[in-house]
């Protein structure tokens, strides 16, 4: 027989439930300072960033240190269970990039970053399809708005999508004949050809 299919988490307890596993997973990994998991509308928001003592990715760079690698790897195994799809986003602080070279600045960097996470969850066993979007934020959506050179503003964001969130996203972006049904009970996305 074929390979099982993967389930879809759309209800805020099935969320929690998948959150609850992620924070199990940041303590085994002494990273419960690293990973925040929160149960939004359009599905679930992972937050990763730096703690005092560790840096994500090395000062100006998209150079991931090991301890975020292992960290985005085992969510990887959690994240490939699942059929949703996600969105990576990347941010810097408002420091500006120190030689730039070649108009190379914070918009680029938050980019690599978030495609090297992106390669590390794919890497690790997440499947390709499953990321839809990678992208670059620069210091454009700060968590700490009244501090913006905050390292604390420094992450990648992981948001896994409900169907509906998808839906609403493949709209926006114009996929060929996308429609999105909204109902009491939710929206269904229908693709081309469904």
């Amino acid at each position: 027989p074929g390979e099982a299919r993967r389930p879809h988490y759309a209800e805020p307890a099935q969320l929690q439930e998948l959150a609850e596993l992620m924070e199990q997973l940041a303590l085994q990994l002494d990273a419960a300072a690293n990973i925040e998991v929160q149960v939004v509308p359009q599905g679930l928001r992972i937050l990763i960033k730096d703690d005092a003592q560790r840096f994500m990715f090395s000062r100006g760079s998209a150079r991931l240190d090991a301890h975020f690698a292992t960290l985005l790897q085992r969510l990887a195994g959690i994240l490939a269970k699942v059929d949703n799809h996600l969105i990576i986003s990347g941010h810097t602080d408002s420091t500006p990039y120190r030689g730039a070279v070649g108009g190379y600045n914070n918009w680029n960097l938050s980019g690599d970053r978030a495609l090297r996470a992106r390669n590390v969850l794919v890497e690790a066993g997440l499947p390709a399809a499953t990321v839809l979007q990678v992208t670059a934020q620069a210091d454009g959506m700060p968590l700490l708005a009244d501090d913006p050179e905050n390292g604390a503003n420094r992450r990648i964001e992981l948001l896994l999508l409900t169907r509906q969130a998808e839906g609403l996203y493949r709209e926006l972006f114009g996929e060929a004949q996308a429609r999105v049904e909204y109902r009491a009970e939710g929206a269904r996305f229908s693709a081309p050809g469904s």
